[in-house]
């Protein structure tokens, strides 16, 4: 019986011990889910760092972290070749996390297939992401439906289907401007460029990159609109337009 009390004392001790580490766990993943937008790379040196203690977590804290993991390298333009653990990952969401949730880690995992070169499998994926998405909550993540429905432009870009280029740029568009980001806005826009290109649309090549150059120069991002001339310049020269492509050549 003596023996109970410092049974008892272990055990104590051991839950203290696990309850800590996990508190210092779930600090440092808020710290990396902060820094994971803007500071991507610091958010994936912060995560490197704690990677041989991640398997000794509870499940919800594994799932956070290679969620989290994806997303900075995502960010970071770090391409991502293993759909294993982000399978996972989106599945877990899907049970156990919010809309938003569950549709970014859906989205996350159309990512590595988009960075394979699967594009047919990424779009199906991408798609179950916008399923994810409860566009009727007051908290819809809006940028992240603006971001897939741009990556899906651009695959489709890639694979030739002007029209449904169009389609998925006008989608990315309208949840840009609903998210308030009238920089995306500019920059989906340029999907609808490559589209009109296909269709042999020059006119509406040319009206569109001088939309795109117009709105971001009010925004003061000069360098985004510069490069937003570069599809009207073009169709001005093969119009043998010199001397509006002369005025245009001009802002850049």
């Amino acid at each position: 019986m003596k023996r109970l009390p410092i049974l008892f004392f272990v055990l104590a001790l051991l839950c203290f011990s696990a309850c800590h580490r996990y508190d210092a766990a779930e600090q440092l993943l808020l710290r990396a889910d902060s820094l994971s937008a803007n500071k991507p790379q610091q958010a994936l040196a912060m995560l490197d760092s704690f990677r041989p203690q991640v398997e000794n977590l509870p499940r919800s804290l594994r799932m956070k972290y290679h969620f989290l993991h994806t997303r900075a390298k995502d960010k970071a333009y770090i391409p991502i070749a293993d759909d294993t653990v982000m399978r996972e990952v989106a599945r877990y969401y899907r049970h156990h996390g919010t809309a938003n949730q569950a549709a970014e880690a859906t989205y996350l995992l159309g990512g590595v297939y988009r960075d394979r070169g699967e594009s047919p499998q990424a779009l199906d994926i991408y798609l179950e992401a916008t399923e994810q998405a409860d566009t009727t909550r007051s908290d819809c993540d809006y940028g992240l439906l603006a971001r897939i429905h741009g990556q899906m432009a651009e695959l489709y870009e890639k694979q030739f289907h002007p029209y449904l280029t169009l389609e998925e740029a006008e989608k990315s568009m309208y949840y840009a401007l609903k998210d308030k980001d009238t920089v995306s806005y500019y920059i989906f826009m340029g999907n609808k460029c490559a589209a009109y290109s296909f269709l042999s649309k020059d006119d509406s090549v040319r009206i569109t990159s001088e939309k795109m150059y117009q709105g971001q120069h009010e925004k003061g991002n000069e360098l985004l609109a510069a490069t937003s001339l570069f599809s009207a310049l073009y169709i001005c020269l093969k119009q043998g337009d010199i001397e509006k492509g002369g005025g245009i050549s001009s802002y850049l």
